[in-house]
C-alpha cells in the first residue's frame, strides 16, 4: 500500500480484511511515531518501522519523494527473512520515488 503522509490511501491492493482508509491512517501514524522516537533518542534518521505478528509482518518505509510525502507499507508472511523484506521494501520505495519524479 502507498499512503500519503497525512493518512490517505494512494495505491492499495484490495483484501477482504483491510479497510484502505483506516490502514493508510495507521501507516501514517506509526511512521510519524517511529520518526519522533528515533529523533528523541538521537538515533539519526528513521529507516523503517516493523510490526510483527504471529501470522505476518508489515514494514513501513517512507518514500523519499517530496521529503517523505508517501509511506509504503509492505505485508509479508511470518517466515520471510527480515533482511530480505527490508531490502524489498527499500527497493520498492526507491522505484516509487523514481516514478513520482518523472
Amino acid at each position: 500500500m502507498l499512503a500519503s503522509r497525512d493518512g490517505h490511501p494512494a495505491v492499495f491492493i484490495e483484501t477482504e480484511t483491510v479497510v484502505p482508509g483506516k490502514f493508510a491512517a495507521m501507516s501514517s501514524s506509526i511512521t510519524a511515531l517511529g520518526k519522533t522516537i528515533i529523533h528523541e533518542v538521537g538515533a539519526g534518521r528513521l529507516s523503517h518501522v516493523l510490526v510483527e505478528g504471529d501470522k505476518g509482518k508489515v514494514v513501513f518505509v517512507r518514500v523519499p519523494y517530496e521529503n517523505g510525502l508517501f509511506v509504503l507499507a509492505v505485508l509479508a508472511a511470518p517466515d520471510i527473512l527480515l533482511g530480505r523484506m527490508h531490502a524489498v521494501a527499500r527497493t520498492l520505495a526507491k522505484r516509487v520515488d523514481e516514478c513520482l519524479r518523472r
